[in-house]
This record gives structure tokens, C-alpha cells and sequence, in this order.
């Protein structure tokens, strides 16, 4: 009987431990996804794709260089207009991820739906 119980508590804990470290591994991909929000102009590798590619220190330090070259490439081709829409843009759809900031432009927010009204329930008499 002490050998089950023994055995119980030993299974309990693994689970324990191996739900936290999924959680953990979940924390550590939040900004990582695509879907999270469009990349930055220009953005060579966005950096769920550099963590998914265990990056030395030295490609983390030679894709920085190529990055800071894009940006300045990429300053020198938009126009003042061009990159003011850029900015407009992401203030507008880039940030505040999960933030209900109303429908888009041009659509309506649908109207509130009334709370669902139960009947009462009938009695066991």
C-alpha cells in the first residue's frame, strides 16, 4: 500500500512539473507567432523565427548588421508620405494587440445581444 501511495505522489509531481514547463514554453512564444500582428517593414527574420532557429551568437550579431542595412536602405527608398502611412499604419493595427479598439473603418460594430433569459426551471413537487 505505501509502495501505491509512494508511486501516486512520484506520478503526481511529474505531471505537476511537466504541465508548468508547457506553460512556461507558452509565456516564451506570446510574441512570437505571425498572427501576432504584421512584421515590421522590412524585417529580415522576425524573431520567432530566429529563436525557432537556435541562432549562434555570431549569426544573431551578422543579422543585426543586414537589418541595420535594410532599415537604411529602406529609409532611403520611401518617401516622407510613404513612411508617415507606414507609421499611421502600425499605430493603428500593429499595436495594442488584443485591445478592442472598434471595428475597422467603414464597418459598424454589430449591436449588443441581449443576455440569455432562462426559463425558470420547473418544480420537482
Amino acid at each position: 500500500m505505501r509502495k501505491l501511495i509512494g508511486v501516486l505522489g512520484v506520478l503526481t509531481l511529474v505531471v505537476c512539473f511537466a504541465a508548468a514547463e508547457e506553460e512556461k514554453e507558452k509565456k516564451d512564444k506570446k510574441d512570437g507567432p505571425p498572427f501576432g500582428g504584421p512584421p515590421r517593414p522590412g524585417q529580415v527574420l522576425p524573431g520567432f523565427v530566429q529563436r525557432e532557429l537556435n541562432l549562434t551568437a555570431d549569426q544573431k550579431k551578422q543579422l543585426e548588421e543586414l537589418q541595420k542595412e535594410v532599415d537604411t536602405k529602406l529609409d532611403k527608398i520611401l518617401t516622407a508620405d510613404q513612411k508617415k502611412m507606414l507609421k499611421e499604419f502600425y499605430e493603428r493595427f500593429g499595436k495594442g494587440k488584443g485591445k478592442d479598439k472598434g471595428p475597422p473603418p467603414g464597418r459598424e460594430r454589430p449591436p449588443e445581444r441581449p443576455e440569455a433569459v432562462r426559463p425558470p426551471s420547473p418544480s420537482s413537487e
